[in-house]
């Protein structure tokens, strides 16, 4: 037995561990093929016929409020990002910078009307002049409040503004060296084709983060529902868990948000450290929500975790222009980065230990986050093109919408299993509600059946202390002046004390000695000796008062018929079990005279006849045998059910 156990425990062992490999390998697959998309995802493809122009002569920044030349740099490879490609000490200080672009390109045998050009991306405002003819400019916007940055933007070319051979593009950009600014390459060629391009970075910039985040925010309003529902409750640990999701699903999607304005409402100064911050709040929520759905309960993670978020964000605010502001992406954003990378990894790993459907499925939406974070961190960093689609917006919001559907999920699951035990809670509260009308029915009926019995008793009490008094006092009358009708008085007598035993007497034994000494004195006086053999068996048996007054009349009237009736000299009443442990009262000796010359079925007259009926209402049968030289043989056989469970008790005793 042993050994089949250990065998079973090892294969368990075996099959979980082989589990947990197989685990492992989706998980790295799934985030080597989600990798491989992001890295060879290009959306600026487009066909021959458009040019791309990734290439300036010559880019020269300039103070814009006091024209102040702060650097001139050439050539200059497009994309550029002002924070990572300027030198720092060619920065301005604060304030808006003007930076001027000149591209020169050649064209050769190419259409040139119905021709546009591209810009993937460029921040803040912008001007564009092909050839000494203005073509663009955000004429509507405030360099000091634009925050367009983002979105992809179409400029259609005038005819015949392009020209065979050398064309020479100005471009230019006004923005702060400490916000996001920059110029990314452009992409010249004829609309239809251009427009293609423009489409998808649309979708992918503007489109999709605005519909996910919006979505992102329409998910986090149950969460929230819950979270203020849980926190009437004394102990609302679990439903603040879904509070810190809420919370994380709310801060990151108005992040993400934020690219869709047009015009801060708040200084570039305040603006830009709420933006950066805001992040890091949205990962710190999340990354202790993970830790909490994961099960940890030790508290240290958490409190490191938003300490460095406050730090961080403390410094963001209180200075804006300092090495730390400038450094962000690698002082403030990486750390966030690699907490939540950390929080992943740590999920993935308890979930490779102990795989279970849900928690393998919230792993692997999670490792879908973990490229879109490095290449949006590489990004920020500087290590990719300023036009590059960040793609943290659009992941980042699908893998919260998942969650939240597992959690309506779970929920769901909740309420339904919930619904059915408070159908069957119904059932049985139903069921229990008709136990106790049942019960309360029955105790009503018992109430007044025992009300009835008391008064009965009163009754009899009554009888005995007033008729039987005077009976007792008529039948000494009789009996002194020798008067008819002294033995009805007796049997008058004896009837009340037959009624009085069955009242007061509670064992059998008792209840038979008493109706044998009874009839003690017609027996004496008729030369019949009585005898009463009760075994210990049966000696402490007991019955109700009714069922003992009809068991002592089958006594009674089986001896008044052997007084009568019967030629013995001795009676004998005995108390046994039976051979099927029923309970057996045996009179003998009842008219052995008469048992020669009568047949069965009418032994001793109309008195007999009445004794079925009441064995009937025990439960039990009687018996009537003639015998010859005895007499007849009264024998009632009852079932001990019928005496209320006292059987073992009385053999205990």
């Amino acid at each position: 037995m042993a050994s089949v156990s250990e065998a079973a425990g090892e294969q368990i062992v075996f099959l979980r561990q082989s589990y947990s490999i197989a685990t492992l390998t989706l998980f790295c697959a799934v985030i080597l093929a989600v990798g491989y998309l992001v890295l060879t995802f290009d959306p600026h493809r487009a066909a021959p016929p458009v040019v791309t122009l990734d290439h300036a002569q010559s880019v020269e920044f300039t103070v814009l409020n006091t024209g102040e030349e702060l650097l001139r740099q050439g050539p200059v490879r497009l994309s550029q990002d002002w924070r990572n490609d300027v030198p720092v000490n060619g920065r301005a200080p604060s304030g808006l910078v003007l930076g001027v672009y000149t591209i020169s390109f050649s064209l050769e045998e190419v259409p040139l009307e119905h021709m546009s050009i591209v810009i993937p991306r460029v921040s803040r405002t912008v001007e564009l002049v092909l050839n000494g003819q203005p073509v663009y400019a955000d004429v509507e916007q405030d360099p000091a409040l634009s925050w367009e940055w983002y979105s992809p933007r179409l400029v259609p070319l005038p005819d015949n503004a392009l020209r065979v051979g050398e064309n020479t593009l100005i471009i230019r950009v006004t923005a702060s060296f400490f916000a996001t600014a920059g110029l990314s390459k452009l992409m010249l060629g004829p609309t239809a084709l251009v427009d293609d391009i423009l489409d998808r970075l649309s979708f992918l910039q503007t489109t999709l983060p605005l519909a996910t985040n919006l979505a992102t925010l329409v998910m986090a309003i149950p969460l929230i529902l819950v979270w203020l529902q849980g926190r009437r409750m004394t102990d609302h640990s679990h439903f603040a868990t879904y509070g810190l999701l809420a919370a994380a699903m709310v801060i990151f999607a108005l992040r993400s948000l934020h690219v869709h304005v047009e015009n801060v409402p708040l200084p570039i100064a305040v603006w830009v450290p709420l933006v950066a911050s805001s992040l890091a709040w949205a990962v710190g929520f999340f990354s202790v929500f993970l830790l909490r759905q994961s099960g940890v309960t030790w508290r240290l993670p958490e409190r490191v975790i938003f300490g460095a978020v406050v730090l961080g964000t403390s410094i963001l605010f209180l200075f804006p222009d300092s090495y730390f502001f400038e450094n962000r992406t690698l002082l403030f954003y990486f750390p966030v980065a690699v907490i939540g990378v950390g929080c992943i990894a740590f999920v993935c790993a308890r979930t490779a230990m102990r795989p279970e459907r849900d928690q393998i499925l919230l792993a692997l939406a999670l490792l879908c986050i973990v490229p879109p974070t490095i290449n949006d961190l590489a990004w920020l960093g500087g290590a990719m093109p300023f036009e590059t689609v960040l793609l943290l917006p659009i992941a980042m919001p699908a893998v919260l919408f998942a969650i939240s559907v597992s959690i309506a999920n779970a929920y769901a699951r909740a309420w339904v299993s919930a619904h059915k035990t408070n159908a069957e809670l119904n059932l049985r509260i139903e069921a229990a509600r008709e136990e106790l009308r049942s019960s309360y029915e029955a105790r009503i009926i018992a109430e007044k059946k025992e009300s009835i019995a008391q008064e009965r008793a009163q009754l009899i009490e009554d009888l005995h202390d007033g008729v039987g008094n005077r009976l007792s006092m008529m039948l000494a009358s009789f009996k002194a002046q020798n008067l008819p009708g002294a033995d009805a008085l007796h049997g008058c007598l004896d009837d009340l004390r037959i009624i009085m035993t069955a009242r007061d007497v509670d064992t059998i034994g008792e209840a038979l000695s008493d109706m044998c000494h009874i009839h003690q004195g017609a027996a004496k006086a008729l030369g019949v000796e009585i005898t009463v053999e009760c075994t210990s068996q049966v000696k402490g048996l007991k019955l109700q008062p009714a069922q003992m007054l009809s068991l002592l009349r089958i006594g009674q009237e089986a001896l008044a018929n052997a007084l009568r009736h019967g030629k013995n000299s001795k009676i004998r009443a005995q108390a046994m079990l039976g051979d099927s442990d029923d309970f057996i009262l045996r009179i003998s000796g009842a008219g052995a005279a008469l048992a020669r010359n009568r047949p069965p079925e009418n032994p001793g007259g109309r008195g007999l006849k009445t004794m079925p009926a009441r064995v009937a209402r025990l439960g039990g049968r009687l018996t009537i045998d003639r015998d010859y030289d005895k007499g007849w043989v009264v024998e009632c056989s009852i079932p001990l059910a019928t005496f209320n469970n006292t059987y073992n008790g009385a053999q205990s005793r």
